[in-house]
């Protein structure tokens, strides 16, 4: 079975580049599943709700910023 995707340039090039980075944002996603999983059974030194959200927002960004990806259009 093959699968073709098309899309009319440069109208759909958001389109076009989530398709192409598809692989890179499942990375990100479940790195940083694997990320927060490790932190929850190694218990963690997290002081806050607050601390938690900032560490994991920054944990975030140096995912996307590995892979070149950013979460503007």
């Amino acid at each position: 079975m093959k699968a073709t995707l098309e899309f009319n340039l440069p109208e759909d090039a958001v389109d076009h580049r989530l398709a192409l980075e598809g692989a890179d944002w499942r990375l990100v996603v479940a790195n940083l599943d694997n990320h927060l999983r490790v932190a929850l059974k190694h218990d963690h030194n997290l002081r806050s709700a607050d601390h938690a959200l900032e560490e994991i927002r920054n944990r975030l960004h140096e995912e996307l910023e590995s892979r070149n990806l950013t979460l503007e259009c």
